[in-house]
């Protein structure tokens, strides 16, 4: 399958990645939830690298090359909804005014992904492995 965190549900808590053994898969930690004072969670639509990615503050997501160096941080302006509950505000494409802060965490690489091409009786095979640059971001703030 494929390795999209920001599809996974977190209800409303702040995620970490751990690898709980050097070699294996990152898991997701889920923690302690952050929820505004009307119970609903400040979140953000952005656009990176041709992907969207529901995020909120504080979470972490993988996502392909940014072209930003390790630790350094940058604003997302390609924000396509945000908000909380009834104030969520939708931009045609994007919202003007609204910003994410991201910070570089680090660059990884996904699992690998093997294939191969096969005809029975005919000599052909063709064997071949890919694995997606990714970067890790952390979200620091949503601005909007």
């Amino acid at each position: 399958g494929s390795f999209r965190q920001s599809t996974w549900p977190s209800r409303g808590r702040a995620a970490t990645w751990v690898r709980k053994h050097p070699g294996t898969r990152l898991t997701r930690r889920l923690g302690p939830k952050i929820m505004s004072p009307r119970g609903f969670t400040m979140y953000a639509i952005i656009q990176i690298a041709g992907h969207q990615h529901k995020v909120k503050e504080n979470d972490v997501i993988l996502t392909d090359l940014t072209g930003h160096d390790i630790s350094k941080e940058f604003k997302c302006e390609d924000v396509i909804a945000v908000g909380e509950g009834e104030s969520l505000k939708v931009g045609a494409p994007f919202v003007k005014g609204a910003s994410v802060s991201l910070k570089v965490l680090e660059d990884t690489r996904s699992p690998k992904i093997s294939g191969m091409h096969y005809k029975k009786r005919k000599g052909i095979r063709r064997h071949w492995g890919h694995r997606q640059d990714l970067q890790k971001l952390q979200v620091l703030k949503i601005q909007g």
